[in-house]
């Protein structure tokens, strides 16, 4: 393959720069020293000649020869820098690291190796101001496909723990927020409450206005419970027409009183059935079970909440009941 302009510059700075050193100071140093010794020397008297062996003049003649010397040491290695340098280039010649994607560099016109170089090196700046900005490009848009990513992976996380009609909380979730309650109440000493809610003879309203009608019940039940529960605690459903409800740092006073405020608000409401009103009453009944009053194990906490709504239902529905009040378990009542 044909060096390039760029190759052969290099080279040719290379010779240049060790012809100049020759000619601007060793050669000179050389000749004289020659003349010297040759037509001078002879010519001076041997008495005369004894001032050669001072010290003071030896030195002086040492530091003239050694002085280029050293000079000329540092010419070589700067011009073996760059003959390291033409030979990269031609090795780059060779095999180019993207040939498909790059361009050649043009070929100067010009024959000076000094503004080949300057032209060739800043066409190779520019070359790679464009890959830079390129790169950038690439970066941005990776960075847009990893918030796109995180995003679609947030809203999948998101379906994972909900439920597809009401937009509640699934079952899954409460399950696992519920152990993560109980093991900070644990270790920082706090309370917290458990509501079961169900919805009374739900399964009569579904076969008498049908499963559309008793899918809209339930989702504006959830409308009302998330309305008049604080944003801090857990509404979830937790299976068919039975919701629960994690009440966070409250009180048995606060949690009874939030039970009651849930219960009315459900018997007042009027329900729709989706095309126009609803003319049938709903309500809830509503078990109330309190950590660590009523149970400190998950298992039991919910079995004790159960207990209580049971026996709301029991007593009439439309009730409240807490998990303190009950004698014994109760059986289960629809």
């Amino acid at each position: 393959m044909k060096p390039s302009a760029l190759s052969l510059a290099a080279q040719g700075v290379y010779y240049k720069v060790l012809v100049a050193y020759s000619l601007m100071s060793l050669l000179p140093i050389l000749i004289t020293l020659y003349l010297g010794f040759t037509h001078v020397l002879p010519k001076i008297p041997d008495e005369d000649r004894l001032a050669f062996t001072d010290p003071i003049v030896q030195a002086v003649i040492w530091t003239i020869v050694l002085f280029p010397l050293f000079g000329l040491f540092i010419v070589v290695t700067i011009a073996k820098r760059v003959e390291q340098l033409a030979k990269a280039i031609r090795a780059m010649e060779v095999k180019p690291p993207a040939e498909a994607a790059s361009p050649p560099l043009p070929e100067p016109e010009s024959q000076d190796e000094i503004e080949v170089l300057s032209k060739q090196f800043q066409e190779m700046r520019r070359m790679i101001s464009v890959q830079i900005s390129q790169l950038d490009d690439l970066k941005s848009k990776l960075d847009d496909s990893n918030v796109k990513v995180l995003e679609a992976n947030r809203q999948l996380k998101e379906l994972s723990i909900r439920d597809g009609l009401t937009g509640l909380f699934n079952r899954r979730y409460f399950d696992g927020r519920l152990e993560e309650e109980i093991q900070r109440a644990r270790r920082y000493g706090r309370k917290f409450a458990l509501e079961m809610v169900d919805i009374d003879r739900f399964k009569e309203l579904n076969d008498k206005y049908g499963h559309t009608c008793g899918d809209e019940i339930l989702k504006q039940i959830a409308r009302i419970m998330t309305e008049v529960t604080r944003d801090s605690d857990i509404v979830c459903r937790y299976g068919g027409e039975e919701f629960s409800i994690l009440l966070i740092e409250v009180d048995e006073a606060s949690a009874q009183n939030h039970a009651e405020r849930l219960r009315e608000t459900v018997a007042s409401y009027m329900f729709n059935n989706g095309p126009g009103p609803l003319n049938e009453r709903v309500t809830v009944s509503v078990g109330v079970a309190f950590f660590p009053r009523d149970a400190t194990d998950q298992r039991v906490l919910v079995e004790s909440a159960d207990s209580a709504l049971y026996a709301a239902k029991r007593g009439g529905r439309n009730q409240v009941r807490g998990s303190s009040e009950l004698p014994k378990q109760q059986d289960r009542v629809p």
